[in-house]
């Protein structure tokens, strides 16, 4: 083999040994770990419609709120569903909000992309409350329990709100103005972006 046939074999072997470097690189790509998504509520699938006003009768003992929930990927942990009034009005322990019930607890998703259903009752004459307010259904992973009521992690978490407005007895059903909106309570807080997680629920 001459000089010049055995310079041309060298070069023929770079493609062939770069080419082998590159295969290794995608080996580790798939032992990268899941990661667990945000549960978010689907609003254009929320009952009652939150773009309207629900009025509520004196002497309704129970409303009903739910939308579909959507995480591709919970870790086989259940995602927790709360019901809060008037979120971002400061309740008697400074919680973000004045009353709060818990929801029925949804199981893992088995599936990608897989939509299941967030709901909550709520109860206006427990609550006590007449005129506006909101009604705020929240769902996470991981509520503190002890402490604040939030979400541990609140970008593990989505709410959706309805301005409700709660008919006293004897008084005119629906009110009579154009908007009850206008004296719905302003929110001035929420919860905090991370809580203490001791009493955080379990899957």
């Amino acid at each position: 083999m001459t000089r010049g046939a055995r310079a041309l074999g060298w070069v023929g072997l770079v493609p062939i040994a770069a080419l082998a470097a590159s295969c290794l690189v995608t080996s580790d790509a798939e032992l990268v770990d899941p990661v667990r998504t945000q549960p978010v509520l689907l609003a254009d699938t929320a009952i009652p419609d939150p773009r309207e006003i629900l009025v509520v009768e004196s002497g309704t003992e129970k409303v009903s709120f739910s939308a579909l929930v959507r995480s591709d990927e919970d870790l086989e942990q259940r995602i927790q569903v709360r019901i809060l009034t008037d979120y971002g009005t400061p309740g008697v322990a400074n919680e973000p909000y004045l009353n709060s019930r818990g929801g029925t607890p949804i199981p893992p998703a088995t599936s990608d992309a897989e939509d299941r259903i967030a709901t909550a009752d709520w109860f206006p004459q427990q609550v006590g409350l007449t005129g506006c307010h909101t009604v705020t259904l929240m769902v996470s992973h991981a509520f503190d329990e002890l402490i604040s009521g939030c979400p541990v992690d609140r970008a593990d978490s989505s709410h959706l709100t309805w301005f409700v407005f709660v008919c006293a007895e004897g008084q005119p059903c629906p009110p009579p103005v154009d908007d009850p909106r206008i004296d719905c309570p302003e929110p001035t807080t929420r919860c905090p972006e991370s809580t203490v997680d001791d009493g955080a629920t379990t899957p």
